[in-house]
């Protein structure tokens, strides 16, 4: 086998398979859940392969933050009518998500939650500090609630700020139950000028305010990178091939 015939090979499995290198694995995964009875040292399930983040039914100063390693995460809940932070934070709903499939109910169950009511912009605000700033990165998002029987809301999911990029959607309602870690998420790519990515999440219809279970962030690798890592690949396992077919 030619030499220009082992890089015409790596070049058409490189086109191949570069649209499934786009992503690398998970730097962070966060899953937002309640303290039980506020009291947090009885917080609910955390997905496995996730960090849990806690925090009250009701969070009187409308934020909460967590440190995971190099990254700190913070939340920001916009306040109902100027200042009632009495039905904003993080809830539980065990009992609604009972029906759903034991290997993934820890992530969906609970959330941190918005439930304003109102499809004026108001919801929450997710930073993730402690990235390096204009790099690429993609953030998975969920946003589920199995009480929500009434009105299939979506909730729009955008960068703000320093943060700049694509904003995804999703449409949370109690059924179809969720079968994978898939279901009820998007995936946004976004980067920042400085070291902190930010996303607000909004409902944008159907008054059922603003859920958000969690979210996965991974870096993006440079596109030249890939293509030249499959390349190498492609090229080795052809020349090794060869080789054996001589001897």
């Amino acid at each position: 086998m030619r030499i220009s015939s082992l890089v015409a090979m790596a070049l058409a499995v490189t086109i191949l398979v570069a649209p499934q290198m786009a992503y690398a694995a998970a730097l962070l995964a966060v899953d937002f859940g309640r303290n039980i009875g506020n009291d947090p040292g009885a917080p609910s399930p955390v997905q496995a392969g996730f960090n849990g983040m806690t925090g009250n039914f009701s969070e009187p100063l409308g934020s909460a933050v967590a440190v995971f390693g190099a990254y700190t995460v913070s939340l920001a809940f916009d306040p109902y009518q100027g200042s009632d932070y009495t039905r904003v934070g993080f809830e539980d709903t065990a009992a609604a998500s009972a029906s759903i499939d034991p290997g993934i109910r820890a992530l969906y169950e609970d959330a941190a939650i918005n439930n304003l009511d109102l499809n004026d912009g108001s919801g929450i605000t997710l930073s993730i500090k402690g990235v390096t700033p204009n790099a690429p990165y993609s953030i998975k998002l969920w946003s589920y609630n199995a009480e929500n029987s009434f009105y299939a809301t979506p909730t729009l999911f955008s960068p703000v700020g320093t943060t700049s990029g694509g904003s995804g959607s999703v449409t949370q309602f109690a059924t179809p139950l969720p079968t994978t870690l898939d279901d009820y998420s998007t995936t946004i790519q976004v980067s920042s000028t400085n070291d902190t990515l930010t996303i607000h999440a909004a409902s944008t219809e159907s008054y059922g305010g603003t859920r958000l279970n969690g979210f996965q962030l991974s870096a993006v690798p440079e596109p030249a990178t890939g293509l030249l890592a499959t390349c190498a690949v492609v090229m080795w396992g052809a020349v090794r091939r060869l080789g054996c077919r001589r001897t």
